[in-house]
């Protein structure tokens, strides 16, 4: 990969990454190629510059940095490194590497591609499917970032959010005094 936190650590060249390389961006620019297509599909100014803020602050997909499974592989999975571990011997598969992501259904772990290799009555499929089942349940009791119900966990994270609470207070608290044409400290008349 060739972008910045997923690739490689070389300085890179200007443009090289973000919006100015994006396929998605020359597509939103120019079109999709398909009249059709272009006809119904239009953005408004701020909605383009949102995708390309997205994309140029590399794409994040969770709309936070806290997560419910930060001691585990990638901060994101309900599988512990043991787990994945085992995983990967029982099934042959390479869960340990993170491109390797859609190997797991955490909603339907036995239609988990990593099991196709390993037939139904076999006592290491068994055993990988009970792996990823217990993985489901720890999901479904502590939602990641990006599902329903999430809440923070961890005292670090919990501790960040006080902190950026606070200062949103205080920004809350210089705004309105800038609306009434005061600074902040100065007593109320």
């Amino acid at each position: 990969m060739d972008v910045v936190g997923a690739g490689p650590y070389q300085v890179q060249n200007p443009k090289s990454w973000g919006s100015h390389a994006s396929r998605l961006t020359k597509v939103l620019l120019e079109g999709h190629g398909d009249p059709e297509i272009d006809r119904h599909v239009k953005l408004d100014q701020e909605a383009f510059d949102r995708v390309i803020t997205w994309i140029d602050i590399n794409a994040p997909y969770y709309p936070e940095y806290a997560s419910a499974y930060r001691d585990n592989p990638y901060g994101r999975s309900p599988l512990t490194q043991g787990e994945l571990h085992r995983l990967a011997e029982l099934t042959g598969s390479n869960v340990k590497d993170r491109r390797s992501h859609g190997l797991v259904n955490f909603t339907r772990p036995e239609l988990s591609p990593c099991l196709t290799s390993l037939d139904p009555d076999d006592p290491k499929r068994k055993e990988a499917l009970a792996i990823l089942h217990t993985a489901q349940e720890r999901l479904a009791a502590r939602p990641r970032a990006d599902m329903p119900g999430f809440e923070l966990v961890h005292p670090v994270e919990i501790q960040q959010q006080e902190k950026y609470d606070s200062l949103m207070e205080v920004r809350a608290a210089m705004r309105a005094a800038i609306v009434r044409g005061r600074k902040m400290n100065d007593p109320e008349r």
